[in-house]
């Protein structure tokens, strides 16, 4: 969470929102990202999908050819607000396992046929 802390703090200083997001899995970084709206013009620029980009770019470089598309399967994603829809999206399509916030971690409950979800209390 201090990672995505940092992100959104260094997205402040860049004149942008300070929304900040890691994506970690089994205490490895995977990909990291800050609100990017106002500083590259690109409405699509979230803290969270810049990190999945991030971590599909560090995947492939590693040399896992599929790199994000079969999924995140054990990873959290930190971010330090609220996922909007896109980023939800994102989040259930890549199939993370938990978020986790500045409230602390949450399971995923995925519900019914179509991907919904809901965050346990």
């Amino acid at each position: 969470m201090a990672l995505a802390i940092k992100e959104a703090c260094e997205g402040l200083e860049e004149g942008g929102e300070p929304v900040g997001s890691v994506v970690a899995r089994d205490g490895l970084v995977l990909g990291r990202g800050r609100n990017r709206l106002r500083q590259n013009g690109d409405p699509t620029a979230h803290a969270e999908m810049e990190a999945y980009r991030d971590a599909a770019c560090r995947l492939s470089q590693s040399g896992d050819v599929e790199g994000i598309e079969p999924g995140l399967h054990g990873a959290t994603v930190f971010t330090t607000a609220m996922p909007c829809e896109m980023c939800s999206g994102a989040i259930l399509r890549f199939r993370a396992d938990r978020v986790g916030g500045c409230r602390g971690q949450r399971p995923i409950r995925r519900q019914g046929p179509r991907p919904c979800w809901s965050v346990r209390a």
